[in-house]
């Protein structure tokens, strides 16, 4: 085989595995029991906001986010700032007050860029995952589709603004 038909294989071996691989990654991955809204508000309003989900899933919301590169609240956050880190393509991590802190500190260490998690008391279920439009609640933190939804949703496709920061900026610039 001359060299010049070689590299040409080569060549398109390696352009067919990249379309293959980006196909791969633009190919929705099926996670069961995840629950899809339609969100279609995406107002910045001041004050509290009714949602008709728990914990809030999208909708209107304060014009200042939440800070969602790794942060691990200890205590319950505003709805209305989540949800405009849910907007910039975060993962919001909820759990209820009865879930063990060996779960809690398992959770944690899941959290990353573009991911946050709180506590979030009364929520219809022990641990959920929240991104723009999509919801999903798992009953314990060694839940494998918890990384799948990580792995999906944050700064998925459903995000309104991906790549938008998820640092808060000074408020007095």
């Amino acid at each position: 085989m001359s060299q010049k038909v070689f590299q040409s294989l080569a060549g398109g071996m390696v352009v067919g595995g990249l379309i293959a691989l980006v196909y791969v990654h633009q190919t929705p991955v099926e996670i069961a029991g995840v629950v899809t809204y339609e969100v279609t508000d995406r107002t910045h309003v001041e004050g509290n906001v009714e949602y008709p989900q728990t914990p809030p899933v999208g909708g209107a919301h304060h014009p200042q986010w939440l800070a969602c590169n790794g942060e691990v609240y200890d205590t319950p956050v505003t709805n209305e700032n989540a949800v405009h880190a849910l907007e910039h393509g975060a993962v919001w991590i909820t759990y209820r007050e009865d879930v063990s802190k060996e779960d809690i500190d398992f959770l944690a260490e899941k959290v990353g860029d573009y991911t946050f998690m709180s506590p979030y008391p009364n929520q219809p279920g022990p641990i959920m995952l929240t991104a723009w439009g999509l919801q999903l609640t798992v009953e314990s933190a060694g839940d494998e589709r918890i990384n799948q939804f990580l792995s999906e949703y944050r700064q998925g496709k459903q995000t309104p603004e991906p790549g938008a920061t998820c640092s808060v900026l000074p408020t007095s610039l």
